[in-house]
C-alpha cells in the first residue's frame, strides 16, 4: 500500500488511525524488509491502541493524535511492566516519526510523555553447571544442530528460522565454515564456525547441504520451522536437561555466548559484530559485575613478585633478594634490590647518577649512604597503579636489566 495514496482529496486530515497503521506495516514489509517478527511485534502494539481509540470514544483521525491522547492510553496500561509500556510506546513513536517525515504531522506526541523507567538488568546468562546438563542430553542430529546453532552462533530465534543452506559457506574460515546471518533491519553480519558446530551442522544437513535456497531448519512436515516449532523443540531440550522450571529462554543462549566471549578475552569490538549489536553500549551490558570474576581480573594484572624462598616479603628483604617486574605498556624491566638496613634516607630528587631509572618511578626512590632505598615492599606493590613501573634499585645505584 502506498502511504501517499491515502490522502485524498481531504489531504492529510483524512488519515484515519487505521489507515495510518495499514501504511506504516506496509513501509515495514517494503521498504525497511523488516523481520516477521518485528512486523508482528509492531502490529499487536498499533492494534491494541487502535482499539482503544475506538472504545474510549477517542478521535480517530490521525492529525488529532497529541500528547494527552497518548497520555490517557498509557494511564489503562498500569500493571504491565515498564518494559511493556516502553515497547508500546516504541511502535507508537515509530509510526508518529514516520508520519512526521511524511508532512502529515507536525511533531511525534510520543516525545512529549514521560517514559516509564525500566530496571536496568544484566543479560541472563545460562550457569555453567545448568549449561553442561543442557549440553548432555542425548539428542538426535537436528536436535544437537539447533541447540549448537543457537549458543555458538548467538543467534536470535528469527535468524535461526531464517537460515538457508546458501548462507553456510564451508570452504570460508580455513575449511571450517562460516555463515550469514541476517539480523534486525535485514541487516546481515558473518559468523565463523567452530571445529564443533561446522561438523554436527553438515551431519544434519546431508544431502539437503546443496540446495541453495532450502531452509537450514525444517519442521516436522519438512517445511521452514515455524516460531511454535522452534519453542516446542526448546521446551523438549531443556526439559530433558530438567530446567524447565527456572525460566531459561532460548534467547538466554545467545546472553550465554555473548558473555563467555568476553569471559574468555575477546575484545568488545569483536564482540559486537558477532553478535550484530548496532550500538555499542548494548554489548557493554555484558560486562560481567559478578565479583568472581572482577577478581579474576585483578589476579591476571600484569605483575608478578618472584620470591626466591617461600617466607614472604619481609624474609626476602632480609635476605637481599627480591624482584619485581611489571609490563607497563610493553615496557618491562626486571630489577633487584638488596635490602639495607638502618641507613639515613634523603630524596632522592636531590642526586645524581640514576641513568636507566625512569622519571616517573623516581617519585618514590629514595637515596641512602650506602645506595638507592624504596618505600617499604609492601607499600610499593599496594600502592602501584597498573600503568605505573614498579621497580626495586641495587644498592649500588645500577639497574640490573
Amino acid at each position: 500500500m502506498n502511504i501517499r495514496s491515502l490522502f485524498g482529496r481531504g489531504g492529510h486530515r483524512s488519515i484515519s488511525f487505521e489507515q495510518a497503521v495499514a501504511g506504516y506495516l506496509s513501509y515495514l514489509n517494503t521498504n525497511l524488509r523488516a523481520a516477521a517478527h518485528t512486523v508482528r511485534t509492531y502490529k499487536s502494539h498499533l492494534l491494541a491502541f487502535q482499539r482503544w481509540l475506538e472504545e474510549a470514544g477517542e478521535g480517530r483521525a490521525l492529525a488529532a493524535m497529541d500528547a494527552q491522547t497518548v497520555e490517557r492510553y498509557v494511564q489503562t496500561l498500569e500493571g504491565l511492566s515498564p518494559t511493556t509500556i516502553e515497547l508500546k510506546l516504541n511502535a507508537l513513536s515509530a509510526l508518529f516519526s514516520r508520519y512526521v517525515r511524511m508532512g502529515v504531522l507536525t511533531r511525534n506526541p510520543v516525545d512529549q510523555v514521560e517514559k516509564p523507567r525500566r530496571p536496568k538488568l544484566q543479560p541472563r546468562a545460562i550457569p555453567d553447571d545448568d549449561l553442561e546438563a543442557l549440553l548432555s542430553i542425548e539428542m538426535t542430529a537436528r536436535e544437537r544442530a539447533f541447540l549448537l546453532t543457537l549458543y555458538c552462533g548467538g543467534l536470535r530465534k528469527s535468524e535461526l528460522i531464517g537460515l538457508n543452506c546458501g548462507d553456510l559457506d564451508w570452504r570460508a574460515n580455513d575449511g571450517l565454515g562460516q555463515m550469514t546471518v541476517r539480523g534486525k533491519g535485514a541487516k546481515t553480519r558473518i559468523l565463523p564456525m567452530n571445529d564443533v558446530l561446522g561438523p554436527v551442522l553438515l551431519e544434519y544437513l546431508g544431502e539437503r547441504v546443496s540446495e541453495p535456497n532450502g531452509p537450514v531448519f525444517l519442521g516436522q512436515m519438512g517445511e521452514r520451522m515455524t516460531v511454535s516449532a522452534f519453542q516446542r523443540l526448546k521446551t523438549q531440550l531443556f526439559r530433558r536437561a530438567g530446567l524447565v522450571g527456572r525460566g531459561y529462554r532460548a534467547h538466554d543462549l545467545r546472553h550465554t555466548f555473548c558473555t563467555q566471549l568476553v569471559r574468555n578475552g575477546a575484545d568488545i569490538r569483536t564482540v559486537q559484530e558477532l553478535m550484530g549489536h548496532e550500538d555499542l553500549a548494548t554489548t557493554a551490558r555484558y560486562l560481567s559485575s559478578d565479583m568472581r570474576h572482577k577478581q579474576e581480573a585483578v589476579s591476571r594484572l600484569p605483575i608478578s613478585i618472584g620470591r626466591p624462598q617461600g617466607d614472604g616479603v619481609d624474609g626476602a628483604a632480609q635476605r637481599g633478594e627480591i624482584a619485581v617486574q611489571v609490563d607497563c605498556g610493553g615496557f618491562q624491566r626486571r630489577v633487584a634490590q638488596e635490602a639495607l638496613q638502618g641507613a639515613q634516607v634523603t630524596p632522592a630528587a636531590q642526586h645524581q647518577g640514576r641513568e636507566g631509572v625512569p622519571q616517573r618511578m623516581q617519585r618514590d626512590a629514595f637515596l641512602t649512604d650506602s645506595g638507592y632505598r624504596e618505600r617499604p615492599m609492601e607499600e610499593v606493590v599496594k600502592s602501584t597503579p597498573s600503568k605505573r613501573l614498579a621497580h626495586v634499585v641495587h644498592k649500588e645505584r645500577s639497574v640490573v636489566t
